[in-house]
């Protein structure tokens, strides 16, 4: 698992540089169920937090890379494709202390070429 620094619309499991290319289509999906799922947990409010104030969201995000023959004979050091889709899904709690959103995420493909598994932590947008 990887701990770090994130934010909203990008691969929270791929770690700079793991995949690269001249070509590269991604889709990154956030969807915000807003208050409503963390309501139902029956939180009291307390001077650190706020539950009225959390957002839950839910991601997913898959990307494909290619790269030229000639590009890669270029690289000094070695760099893969994600010539299958690489494809990440998690949860994430949005206004945390007003300002802060945590990401978990899990990929679900190429496993162990990187990290599966992530926690991030950013600034809510």
């Amino acid at each position: 698992s990887e701990f770090g620094v994130t934010t909203p619309l990008r691969f929270r499991t791929a770690t700079i540089g793991e995949f690269a290319g001249d070509e590269r289509a991604t889709l990154n999906i956030d969807h915000n169920f807003g208050k409503l799922p963390l309501s139902f947990l029956g939180l009291p409010e307390g001077q650190f937090y706020a539950a009225e104030m959390w957002e839950l969201h839910m991601f997913a995000s898959a990307g494909w890379t290619r790269m030229r023959p000639g590009t890669a004979s270029l690289l000094t050091r070695e760099i893969h494709e994600a010539k299958r889709p690489l494809i990440e899904a998690g949860l994430s709690i949005d206004r945390l202390f007003g300002i802060m959103r945590i990401d978990i995420g899990h990929r679900l493909t190429h496993f162990g070429s990187g990290s599966d598994f992530s926690i991030g932590i950013s600034i809510s947008p």
